[in-house]
Formats: structure tokens, sequence, C-alpha cells
């Protein structure tokens, strides 16, 4: 065993000292060096309309340009992600919404109270996928400043931030969607996610790029 420890423990020098003398002689990277990254996903991505969706197959793609109110963090909790804070009643019928400040769209249109009013107005009208977990139950939406909406129910819903987390609840840009018609959300995205889509062609592959 002793000398079999021994051998390991060379082995482990060796490789050791060729890591480091293969980093020693690499060039330091490029501050702004371009990086391609291609990624394969499951077939099932029909269209890109987010909101009209509720298969992980469409999100894989969908969720690096849409972002939504609540997230949840590596261990599964959730945390504000397009809100910045947010209070629920003591009933769970009213809840206040802060929304994050400084956050722009794709477009350039800034994120606001209204425009995730627009949003949860167009899912509930459009009696998208997961509204019936609002439509029943809301009442009232009403922006009481540039970045603060309020809403209230007719039911407790101490679980609305893990219903507006699903990836369905996407926030798209309010000009985007004064602008185009629905079907032009099947195979364009504009939201405030990480990448910006450059090209989509259904079935063959979607052409990010950074969002600077």
């Amino acid at each position: 065993m002793t000398g079999r420890r021994s051998r390991v423990a060379m082995l482990s020098v060796l490789l050791l000292t060729f890591v480091l003398a293969s980093c020693a002689g690499k060039p330091p990277a490029k501050e702004k060096e371009e990086v391609t990254v291609r990624v394969a996903i499951a077939p099932g991505v029909v269209h890109l309309d987010a909101q009209d969706t509720n298969t992980r197959y469409a999100f894989e793609v969908t969720q690096l340009c849409y972002e939504n109110l609540f997230e949840r963090d590596k261990d599964g909790k959730l945390q504000p992600w397009l809100v910045s804070d947010w209070s629920v009643s003591g009933d769970g019928l009213v809840y206040t919404f802060h929304v994050r400040e400084g956050v722009k769209f794709h477009d350039g249109t800034p994120l606001d109270a209204e425009a995730v009013k627009v949003n949860l107005e167009r899912k509930i009208q459009r009696d998208q996928p997961l509204a019936s977990m609002l439509k029943p139950y809301l009442q009232e939406m009403r922006v009481t400043g540039p970045m603060t909406l309020e809403l209230r129910f007719n039911k407790p819903m101490f679980d609305l931030p893990g219903i507006l987390a699903a990836k369905t609840f996407a926030i798209y840009s309010p000009k985007a969607l004064r602008e185009q018609q629905p079907e032009w959300f099947k195979e364009n995205m504009v939201g405030t996610g990480p990448f910006i889509l450059k090209e989509y062609r259904k079935g063959e592959y979607a052409k990010f790029v950074r969002n600077p």
C-alpha cells in the first residue's frame, strides 16, 4: 500500500507540474474575445411566444430572451427579479409590486409598472396557459406610481410569486406588443434577458447575441 500511495503522489505531482506549465505557456485571454456557444436542445420548440405555451422545450430557448417578475435560484427558492421588492396584505388579497428601476427591453423601451400591467392583461385577456390561475380571482390592477403596481384579488393569493415565476409569465416589450400582431411573437422575441434574438428558423436553429 505504501508503494502504491507513493506512485499516486508522484503522478499527482507530475500532473500538477504539467498543468502549471501548460497554463504558463498560454497568452493572456483577450478582454473582449468573441465566443460562440452552440447548444443542442430537445425537439418540440413549436414557437417562441412564451406567454402562449407551457412546454419546457420552448422555454429552453425563450428563457434566454425573456425574464419574469420572480425567478428561482439554484436551490429553487423564489427571488425577486423584475421586481425589486413586493408586499402582500395580511389577508393575502392585495399585492404591491415595486418594479426594478434601470431595466430596459431589447428595443430600448424602459421597464415600468405599466409594462408589467400590459403583459398581465394580455395573458389574461387572451386566456393563455396558466392564466386560469389568476383570471377568476383578479379583481383589479392599478398603476399607483411609475414603478408601482397593485393587484387586488377576491381570494387569498399567498402563492402568487410562485405562479409568476413560471416561464409562461414572461414579460414582453410593451412597444412590441403595441406595434406587432400576435403571430409576430411566434418567431420574434423582445424581452429584457441576457441574450437578444438575432435569427430564428423554425425547426432548425435560433441565433442570439449578448445583450450589452
